[in-house]
């Protein structure tokens, strides 16, 4: 259903933990995701990769789009894949001391 999938979701996550998996520079991520209204527990695996004092953080994943209330009336529903995925891609540097904040 093309209304669905061009639609975009606002959310919103709150990380509960971050633990370190075996594996170098992947991390086990849990928390509070809330889309559609609904709120969840998830958890799932992130690359983190550090240039310097820049961070730069990857996850690609699947969740179940039912459990966030993710569903077409009707007969629809049927022709949609179970799980949606998840795409991360996040860059994070230091505030300069020297530039205002908003």
């Amino acid at each position: 259903y093309h209304g669905l999938a061009t639609r975009t979701f606002g959310g919103r996550f709150v990380t509960t933990e971050v633990r370190r998996a075996p594996e170098p520079g992947v991390y086990s991520v849990a928390g509070r995701l809330t889309l559609h209204g609904v709120e969840k527990l998830v958890s799932f695996p992130a690359t983190l990769r550090r240039d310097g004092d820049v961070a730069h953080v990857t996850a690609d994943f699947l969740l179940p789009r039912r459990a966030f209330g993710l569903v077409l009336p009707g007969g629809w529903d049927k022709l949609l894949e179970e799980d949606f995925r998840v795409r991360l891609d996040l860059v994070a540097r230091p505030l300069s001391s020297n530039r205002a904040r908003p």
